[in-house]
């Protein structure tokens, strides 16, 4: 028993060991990045529904499902910048990373411009008629065959109460292009 001295054997190569921490740290950003996305999801979702933003969105003409679709967006951004930084942690090419990058903003830009071509030419004619007060609640009106009294006028869309009760949505931007009959209420006493 001369000998007894142990010798350590270092159980992974350089390598490998180097590869197992580019895991670890990559693992680490992704659960970290899914923790942040939910909590900006929440938050935007608690933000969006207080009394104040709902009423400004139901006045824009949207639903409440914008507020799911907002707050699902802010989530899902978290996620895009969250497998950026993981592809970076695993050593991919920031070229690559930057390439990809692109052709999703590319296709962001255009899902957001197809969403807003009906959006922009009604909110344009909205804010007219708002600027002119042309067309006012309780005014009697005729757009080609349908006529009725105006319910309500919004920044979108202009919704007409016909006289058998039937209430029918106009798109502002309609109004520019159609010829338009009008018949004020009278007020007899200001």
């Amino acid at each position: 028993m001369a000998n007894d001295s142990f010798v350590l054997v270092d159980p992974l190569p350089p390598a490998l060991q180097l590869l197992s921490l580019k895991l670890v740290k990559a693992f680490g950003v992704g659960v970290m990045g899914v923790i942040i996305a939910k909590l900006v999801e929440k938050g935007f979702r608690a933000f969006l529904e207080t009394k104040e933003i709902k009423d400004f969105i139901s006045g824009t003409g949207y639903s409440e499902a914008f507020i799911g679709i907002i707050s699902s967006g802010a989530k899902y951004l978290i996620y895009l910048i969250t497998a950026i930084l993981v592809l970076n942690e695993l050593g991919f090419s920031t070229l690559f990373i930057e390439f990809l990058l692109m052709i999703i903003i590319i296709i962001a830009v255009l899902v957001i411009m197809l969403s807003m071509r009906d959006f922009v030419p009604n909110a344009a004619a909205g804010l007219y008629l708002a600027r002119t007060g042309m067309l006012k609640v309780g005014d009697n009106i005729k757009i080609d065959n349908i006529g009725g009294t105006i319910h309500k006028v919004d920044l979108l869309n202009l919704i007409i109460k016909t006289k058998s009760g039937r209430k029918i949505i106009v798109p502002n931007s309609l109004l520019n292009k159609k010829i338009i009959v009008t018949k004020k209420k009278w007020k007899l006493f200001k």
